[in-house]
């Protein structure tokens, strides 16, 4: 019963993930750029999940998994059962409808389209009947112990953005509630400022025509312009993100509302993308003479090596959150003997910086796939340059899907893409601008000695490396400075740098890592 509950919980992760690629993908071809679909903000979608997991678990209790029409029939089921059943309750719950099928034929009270859920049940039948058998066969050889650990975290995050997304989805709807009354004292100040007027301009007795009142008046109508237009610029990223997800959203409570806001979030967004150009012109137009240009102006060496740089630290940032969270485990994960950096994370910054910097523009789905192929075959290449030089590895994906010679995979690929995209939408010309703030004189001096040192640091790194095969080898010292490396950078200490790095042996095999090798040792 375990182990069922086990697969369970595994095919709905995964079919919750899968989801969110197929829904990616569909909207990258259909709208031409990349964008986060469905309500939550993490990449899955969870109603995918129950979808493929609910028939399996019915078909597995009933031993039906051999017979193609009862699989069709649940999943045909499942399909228009659970999203029948979230969008009723969204709706019942916040007064929203994400998909609103009410003017398509066929359906049911605008909850489900009947050709498409229909579609979808087809669909969901062949993964069920020919997908997840070699599914099962694959997650034989998780470890239980691992697989569990991992089940709870994605769950948890799952559930921990489930409440996130509530809280948000409640926020706006409060929003929209204030909006709301704040309309109606707007349009009760310019109803009360009406009259005031009017009665005055046709001089009646019993007319408001005092002077003062209408003072007054007009300053409550300000007063409430104001703060509705304050309270309808007021949004943060995760409200954008959930508009942004969901353009055919609907509110049967708040229409009128749910309408102004996301008219003023796509005001927002071509103000501040015009803003962005106008800024960009006008700051490359206003440096024509090289002597009054910033420090690191444009693109140029100064540049790209404070990008390495920066990416380098960040780098090694997100590997320590990528072991402690993902792999479990709390190591010092380097690229270098010195210093908290991870080059290969900097070398694709600038790689992909000088390749796609003049590509902003274009669409999403173009950046993301370039930066992915960029990332994926500089990671190969720093595989084969290392293996060659010093006959090591510092990764392998061989026991991964989609890997090539176990030195990059598709996983990677597209976390590469992903990171390239966001790098050279937001991050790369706020960064930009920031490099170029720096003094140019304490600017330059700086630069030159962290060339210096990154220089130094990546000769006594390789000088190190090499040393150590000598070691192994048996070859003595026969140097002060391999004395130097011997004691100070010996095979405990490259452990400690490089806990993961591998020796490839002659016929290809790899040895243990270098932590367990000098353990045992």
């Amino acid at each position: 019963m375990a182990y069922k509950i086990w697969l369970f919980l595994w095919y709905f992760v995964l079919a919750s993930f899968c989801g969110w690629v197929a829904e990616v993908g569909y909207i990258g071809m259909v709208y031409r750029k990349f964008k986060n679909p469905g309500m939550l903000n993490g990449p899955y979608c969870p109603q995918y999940g129950l979808m493929i997991a609910l028939p399996w678990a019915a078909l597995t209790a009933l031993h039906w998994q051999t017979s193609f029409v009862a699989t069709l029939f649940f999943c045909l089921i499942s399909s228009f059962l659970v999203e029948f059943m979230f969008a009723w309750l969204l709706r019942k719950t916040t007064h929203i409808r994400l998909r609103d099928y009410s003017k398509f034929k066929w359906n049911i009270k605008g909850y489900v389209s009947v050709p498409v859920a229909t579609v979808r049940g087809v669909c969901f039948s062949f993964i069920v009947v020919f997908i997840v058998p070699v599914l099962t066969s694959l997650l034989h050889y998780v470890n239980r112990t691992v697989g569990w650990i991992i089940l709870y975290a994605v769950l948890g995050i799952m559930l921990l953005d489930i409440i996130i997304t509530s809280i948000t989805v409640q926020r706006l709807n409060h929003q929209f509630k204030r909006l709301s009354e704040l309309g109606d004292r707007v349009r009760e100040a310019r109803n009360a400022l009406g009259n005031a007027v009017t009665g005055g301009a046709i001089g009646a007795a019993e007319a408001i025509d005092d002077l003062d009142l209408q003072k007054k008046l007009q300053e409550a109508q300000k007063t409430a312009d104001e703060n509705y237009t304050a309270l309808l610029n007021k949004s943060n990223f995760l409200k954008r993100r959930f508009m942004s997800a969901s353009p055919d959203m609907t509110n049967e409570q708040y229409e009128k509302e749910l309408k102004a806001y996301r008219i003023t979030t796509e005001e927002r967004k071509k103000r501040s993308a015009e803003r962005w150009k106008r800024n960009r012109y006008e700051y490359e137009a206003t440096f024509e003479n090289p002597e009054d240009r910033p420090f690191a102006f444009g693109m140029n060496f100064t540049k790209l090596f404070w990008i390495f740089f920066i990416g380098c630290l960040a780098g090694f940032v997100l590997e320590e959150c990528w072991a402690f969270f993902i792999a479990h485990q709390i190591e010092l994960r380097v690229g270098l003997v010195y210093g908290p950096f991870q080059p290969i994370y900097g070398g694709g910054a600038a790689i992909i910086t000088l390749c796609l910097y003049k590509l902003y523009k274009q669409d999403d789905i173009i950046i993301f796939v370039a930066s992915g192929i960029i990332g994926a075959a500089f990671e190969y290449l720093c595989s084969w340059g290392q293996e060659m030089l010093f006959g090591t590895v510092s990764w392998d994906y061989s026991g991964t899907p989609f890997n090539i010679d176990g030195r990059t995979n598709l996983m990677f690929a597209l976390i590469w893409g992903t990171l390239g995209l966001i790098w050279i939408k937001e991050i790369y010309p706020a960064m930009s601008r920031m490099i170029e703030k720096i003094p140019k004189r304490p600017g330059a001096i700086l630069t030159i000695l962290l060339v210096a040192f990154m220089l130094f640091d990546g000769f006594i790194s390789c000088a190190a490396l090499t040393r150590a095969n000598e070691r192994a080898e048996g070859i003595p010292a026969t140097s002060s400075f391999q004395m130097f490396l011997d004691k100070h950078l010996d095979d405990d200490y490259l452990a400690l740098v490089y806990p993961n790095m591998q020796k490839v042996n002659e016929d290809g095999t790899k040895s243990e890592p270098l932590k367990d090798t000098v353990k045992n040792t």
